[in-house]
């Protein structure tokens, strides 16, 4: 049951992340779209390398009898933290500079997914998923504002919204989180126990998820510079968006399973192994041929639409390149799936050194394409597929 409510929370948020983002492409005119785009794009990227993976650190050992206490006082800490991101970030509307915009926005993304993953150590994973959902119920509410009185919202507006939903959810949290009666460690202190935890868990998934974040981001980021027309750049950040709703859903879909996964690794070695088996050597292979099947039944229906409802441009594409992003979706959720296990095994270092080899296969496929003259945004698909292609038999020969 629980498990049950804990995925309801998290399609919840992420069908509303992904969904708004789409949505804002309606409430606001080409060109602020495109500020926005380039924006989301480059703040997603930088959150990776601020954060430095804290947040998977506390959810692991936040609450075990060693790192109980240090976890909750770098909890602390990044409350104050958080207070004065969001502080400084609206100070900083006034310079209007979308890339320190950026940056801030990054660290505020960053201190809340900390705080969120050291809460879902403590409470209900379904209160946290749900709090989750708050920045994209504010897309669909700005979307059904614009529609109604015929308005489109600013960069500004947005990216101000946007913000204060992520410290309305911090908020939020702390709200939920029982209130500890014991004191909490110095910092420094805190910091010096946690340490090691972090160096094992945490930093080697720093190039592992910063690898991550350039595929979905760094295309766009790039044909912000190439692309002049504002209109073509929407469509071509709404197709790289309708990659990244491929991996959150399949991310998602996995997500409720790592808490269990890690319980179970913790108690029982023979149900975890053949847990592991049944379901990297069975249900992963098996679930490919359903996943294109899923992707030619869109294309049919594409293809039998009398009107678009959503972008008619973005439609065509995606419909022309169904067997690519059926491929994709798969090669998503069999890496995120394997990626529950290295997490509860404590082996990321496994994690980091299959993404980093797959890196440089997706910068040869991606430049060498371009220069025979595919696009960019096809380059970078073909270039995905190669790279998750090499980390996922990698994992498996490692593993």
């Amino acid at each position: 049951m629980q498990i049950i409510k804990s995925l309801a929370s998290i399609i919840l948020a992420r069908v509303s992340s992904v969904l708004g983002f789409f949505l804002l492409a309606a409430a606001m005119d080409a060109e602020n779209f495109s500020r926005y785009a380039f924006y989301f794009s480059f703040w997603q990227i930088s959150s990776q390398a601020i954060g430095l993976q804290i947040g998977v650190t506390l959810f692991r050992v936040g609450n075990t009898i060693e790192h109980s206490i240090s976890a909750r006082s770098i909890f602390t800490l990044l409350k104050k933290v958080s207070g004065v991101a969001t502080l400084t970030f609206m100070i900083a509307l006034s310079a209007d500079n979308v890339y320190l915009s950026a940056i801030l926005m990054a660290l505020i993304f960053s201190t809340f997914y900390a705080i969120s993953e050291y809460a879902r150590s403590q409470i209900s994973e379904a209160s946290i998923y749900a709090i989750h959902a708050l920045p994209g119920l504010l897309y669909i509410t700005i979307f059904i504002s614009s529609w109604c009185t015929g308005t489109n919202y600013s960069f500004i507006e947005i990216i101000t919204i946007e913000a204060l939903s992520y410290f309305l959810g911090f908020l939020l949290i702390i709200r939920f989180l029982p209130q500890e009666t014991s004191k909490n460690s110095c910092t420094s202190t805190a910091l010096r126990n946690i340490y090691p935890a972090w160096k094992q868990i945490s930093l080697p998934l720093i190039p592992n998820n910063l690898i991550w974040y350039i595929y979905f981001n760094l295309p766009q980021v790039l044909l912000h510079f190439a692309e002049t027309d504002p209109e073509k750049y929407r469509t071509q950040a709404l197709v790289f968006r309708t990659i990244l709703a491929l991996a959150t859903v399949t991310s998602n879909l996995s997500l409720p399973f790592q808490k269990k996964v890690v319980s179970i690794f913790e108690e029982n070695q023979h149900q975890y192994q053949n847990l592991k088996k049944n379901i990297t050597l069975r249900l992963l292979p098996t679930s490919l041929p359903l996943i294109c099947a899923a992707g030619g039944i869109y294309s049919l229906i594409v293809s039998n639409l009398r009107t678009a409802p959503l972008n008619p441009d973005l439609l065509e594409i995606t419909k022309e390149i169904y067997i690519q992003l059926s491929l994709i979706t798969w090669l998503f959720f069999s890496i995120f799936t394997f990626g529950h296990f290295l997490l509860a095994e404590k082996n990321s270092k496994i994690a980091a050194k299959t993404m980093l080899a797959g890196f440089p296969f997706y910068c040869g496929v991606f430049f060498s394409a371009n220069l025979l003259g595919l696009s960019i945004e096809l380059s970078a698909i073909y270039a995905l597929i190669t790279a998750l292609l090499v980390t996922l038999t990698l994992r498996y020969s490692l593993n």
